[in-house]
């Protein structure tokens, strides 16, 4: 529920390059004592899976995990991120060459653990391959990285929200030799008491 997606935004997104993600969702639920419902896999080709949590059966610390979507060669996962059954969250994806767009979770059909998954974001050579995928909120904040270290901090109301396999907007102007190679979730400011 909400306590899980509160735990989430705060520890930002996973990073792996193996295809067993769901394990580590599992191992975050348990030592978090939190449960998610639906968990939302995005890969850098620009694919994305949803399954169920109860897909994945528990086991212990040391076992390889299971396979949380199968990936086509040379693709990896870039983002791991639980989601309401509801499905009301939207996921913010961000490509190599400065574009992104937003998405609502229920657009992505429901499938089985272990499958190709959906088009989440249509990749091309103006494009490039995904980055970054995280949920986001509409008063969310991002920031983006390049390799030229030019960096921008937006707000997520100004991304306009797309469909499922569009290309998105332009979020920052990479040159021919530049690309992007990272966006982060900032932290909500804390409100000051008074």
């Amino acid at each position: 529920g909400e306590e899980f997606h509160q735990a989430w935004r705060a520890h930002g997104r996973m990073l792996a390059e193996e295809p067993a993600f769901a394990r580590y969702i599992r191992r975050y639920e348990q030592h978090h004592r939190v449960r998610a419902d639906y968990q939302n896999g995005d890969t850098h080709d620009g694919m994305a899976v949803r399954f169920l949590e109860t897909d994945v059966r528990p086991m212990g610390r040391a076992a390889r995990g299971v396979r949380g979507v199968n990936l086509r060669k040379g693709d990896y996962v870039v983002a791991v991120c639980a989601v309401s059954k509801e499905g009301n969250e939207k996921i913010l994806s961000v490509s190599e060459k400065g574009f992104g767009k937003q998405t609502q979770v229920n657009s992505y059909r429901l499938t089985k653990r272990g499958g190709i998954g959906v088009i989440n974001m249509k990749t091309t050579d103006k494009t490039g391959k995904v980055v970054a995928a995280f949920p986001v909120e509409d008063d969310s904040e991002i920031m983006i990285i390049t390799q030229q270290a030019k960096l921008i901090r937006l707000g997520v109301d100004k991304i306009r929200e797309t469909g499922r396999s569009a290309q998105g907007v332009t979020l920052i102007k990479c040159g021919d030799d530049d690309l992007v190679t990272s966006a982060s979730l900032l932290a909500a400011p804390e409100e000051e008491d008074e």
